[in-house]
């Protein structure tokens, strides 16, 4: 699967919600939701000790165990635009 952000729309709501799960406090849930671009919002996370990326990549691994067989072993990885690795699960 290729979710690559020039294919698809960015739910900002919903990464300030992912962030909030794994500890963002309301100012920085308020500034992802307020993000130009997913890669401000991943910035602006790891700026602040949250581990966005991960999150997006543990979302990503349980949706595509839910359309694999379970028999086939999954890898996600988030990479920004330079290549780096920002998310893995």
């Amino acid at each position: 699967m290729d979710l690559h952000s020039r294919h698809s729309s960015i739910d900002l709501p919903q990464l300030a919600e992912w962030a909030a799960d794994i500890g963002a406090d309301e100012a920085l849930q308020t500034a992802i939701k307020g993000a130009n671009t997913s890669q401000q919002a991943l910035m602006l996370a790891h700026s602040a000790g949250i581990a966005l990326g991960d999150a997006v990549c543990a979302h990503a691994l349980a949706f595509a165990r839910s359309v694999v067989p379970a028999k086939v072993q999954v890898e996600v990885f988030a990479i920004d635009r330079e290549g780096g690795i920002v998310g893995q699960a």
